[in-house]
């Protein structure tokens, strides 16, 4: 089961937080919630609640990176920590902080500042 929330904060961020199974059967959902994000757009993503990653949702990562100027994890779970560690991917985010107790608890500007 996967779900993921999107919000558009004051400061026009875009936040994306998944929750579940990053896989195969969260693409679709993945898709259409970054889908028409603008090019020059920053997006905080929250990982700390995703219990599997796939290939596929790997690639769902590697696909918003590149369809966003600035992408920051604000935290990964242990699972998705692993993957990123065992794909050599892991510096290939910018990753805030390991945990996050609220949707804006990833430092002062909220991983996004100028």
């Amino acid at each position: 089961m996967f779900a993921i929330e999107a919000a558009v904060r004051a400061d026009d961020v875009r936040e994306l937080r998944c929750v579940g199974e990053l896989d195969l059967a969260a693409q679709k959902p993945f898709v259409a919630a970054v889908s028409g994000m603008e090019p020059d757009a920053c997006v905080l993503l929250h990982l700390g609640e995703v219990e599997f990653i796939d290939s596929t949702g790997v690639l769902c990562l590697l696909g918003l990176r590149r369809a966003v100027s600035r992408l920051v994890v604000c935290c990964i779970s242990p699972p998705v920590g692993r993957v990123l560690d065992l794909t050599g991917l892991r510096d290939s985010f910018e990753i805030q902080g390991r945990r996050c107790t609220s949707a804006h608890s990833c430092g002062g500007d909220g991983g996004c500042g100028a």
